[in-house]
């Protein structure tokens, strides 16, 4: 499995991590588990006594630190054995390995490599629960696909005009257009204006302009942000960015994460906010129903396409125009990773 691992992962929701709980998850093939310490930070060790092997999160929480329920070994936040029943002498051999981790989002992230490089500036700028000024839902599912199949699929729109003509009603416009697409640092910009639009989520009639944006970063996090306008707006905009002060109709922000949990298995976070207006409650609960069904369907084909693959790995693809984003992600990926070497 080809990753990058000095980056942000989603191991889980902030919102999943109650109380004195210990959650285990599996992240980068790695079994993990998390918990909250007293202060309300995140802890994240590995789910693994280093005596026996046996899972942490089948253990108890003793204050901050937690005990393995095996054979009693008792480990410190940051890893530390501090405790061996019957043995006054503690190796400093005997400890577990620890993840920076943090919330962001509605999101807990945790950083899979080198701790001395966790970067907290790199956390993506998700919005997600609990954000002043928005409306947000989420939930998750599961992939049995490599994420970079995913990844392919979430840079390149043109196939909403036939996986999503459906769910969301799409038209060929998504095939017959491009976007532009900008090269950033850790990812890429994709952006496009589409006009004269009606809109499902607004439930109208009424045709409008609207403007998408969308940061794509590793590791496969994807921030968009979708502006309706009264028609005409992209015309006074010269197609190029609205400006801010642009009389608006309704807003959404959607925040999507990758997680490679292990080899071919994909777990997708997502959450769809709405800008706080009478009425956007209804908005959202549509939106949200679209969601599901528009990612049924892309997990029926990329998991499809994943068999597929699997049937004969020697198969190349042909690429063709609508490729830039995903090209240029996969190649923003593979730099990282060569560069980890």
């Amino acid at each position: 499995m080809q990753v990058v691992r000095n980056c942000w992962y989603v191991a889980a929701w902030s919102s999943e991590l109650v109380g004195e709980a210990m959650m285990p998850r599996e992240v980068l093939g790695e079994p993990i588990v998390l918990y909250r310490a007293a202060d309300g930070s995140i802890v994240c060790m590995e789910d693994r006594c280093c005596h026996r092997l046996a899972p942490l999160s089948l253990g108890e929480r003793d204050g901050d630190a937690v005990r393995c329920l095996y054979h009693g070994f008792k480990f410190a936040r940051d890893g530390a054995c501090v405790e061996i029943p019957g043995q006054k002498t503690i190796p400093r051999s005997a400890c577990v390995q620890t993840y920076p981790a943090t919330e962001k989002g509605g999101w807990i992230w945790v950083w899979m490599g080198d701790p001395a490089r966790a970067n907290l500036d790199l956390v993506p700028p998700a919005i997600g629960p609990g954000d002043e000024g928005w409306l947000t839902d989420q939930s998750h599912l599961d992939y049995d696909a490599d994420y970079q199949l995913i990844n392919d699929n979430l840079t390149d729109f043109s196939h909403l005009s036939y996986v999503h003509r459906n769910s969301f009603g799409a038209t060929e416009f998504f095939a017959d257009t491009r976007p532009k697409v900008t090269r950033l640092d850790r990812g890429i910009r994709i952006q496009r204006w589409m006009t004269s639009d009606t809109s499902k989520v607004m439930e109208t009639a009424e045709t409008h302009d609207r403007f998408q944006t969308y940061d794509y970063l590793v590791p496969g996090i994807l921030l968009m942000r979708t502006t309706s306008y009264p028609a005409g707006a992209a015309q006074a905009s010269g197609h190029d960015e609205p400006a801010e002060d642009l009389p608006k109709l309704i807003e959404v922000f959607s925040s999507q994460a990758l997680t490679p949990i292990g080899a071919q298995k994909t777990r997708y976070y997502f959450s769809n906010s709405v800008n706080e207006a009478p009425g956007n409650e209804h908005a959202l609960a549509g939106l949200m129903a679209m969601t599901f069904a528009a990612f049924a369907e892309d997990k029926a084909m990329i998991e499809g396409q994943q068999r597929i693959i699997n049937a004969d790995p020697t198969r190349k693809e042909r690429l063709f125009g609508h490729d830039s984003g995903p090209v240029q992600m996969r190649r923003v990926i593979a730099e990282l990773i060569e560069a980890e070497q």
